[in-house]
C-alpha cells in the first residue's frame, strides 16, 4: 500500500496537491473521482465530500488532510520544502494568501464574475 491516498479530479485544485506530493517525493495512489459518482470512501474520509482529500496511512493510523494549502504544508514538514524558522512568517502569509483571496480573485476573473455596484 502507498503511504498516501489522494482523492482528486483532473479539473480541480487536486492538481496542486498532486504537485506537492511529487515535490515531496511521496509514495501515493491517486483515486480520480467522477463528480457525479463520488466513491463512498471519499465521503467516509471527508464529510464535505470534496477534493482534494489526502489520506496519510501513518503507522499510528490514517490521517486525513484537506485543502490545498494544508496538504502542501503537511507534506513539506520534515523535508527541504519546509521553511526555515526565519522563512516561516513569509511562508505562511503567502501560503494562506495564495489559497484564499488570491485564488478567489483569479477564479472570479476567469469566470467573469463582477461585484455589483454599491447601492
Amino acid at each position: 500500500m502507498a503511504d498516501y491516498t489522494l482523492y482528486t479530479h483532473p479539473m480541480s485544485r487536486g492538481q496542486i496537491a498532486r504537485w506537492a506530493l511529487h515535490e515531496a517525493g511521496a509514495d501515493y495512489h491517486a483515486v480520480v473521482i467522477d463528480w457525479a459518482d463520488r466513491p463512498p470512501a471519499l465521503l467516509a474520509a471527508n464529510a464535505m465530500n470534496k477534493v482534494p482529500t489526502l489520506i496519510h496511512h501513518a503507522a499510528e493510523g490514517d490521517r486525513v488532510i484537506t485543502e490545498c494549502g494544508a496538504i502542501a504544508a503537511y507534506l513539506a514538514q520534515g523535508t527541504a520544502l519546509a521553511p526555515t524558522p526565519e522563512e516561516s512568517a513569509a511562508y505562511y502569509r503567502w501560503l494562506f494568501f495564495a489559497t484564499g483571496p488570491l485564488e478567489q480573485a483569479i477564479v472570479a476573473q476567469a469566470m467573469g464574475w463582477e461585484v455589483p455596484p454599491k447601492r
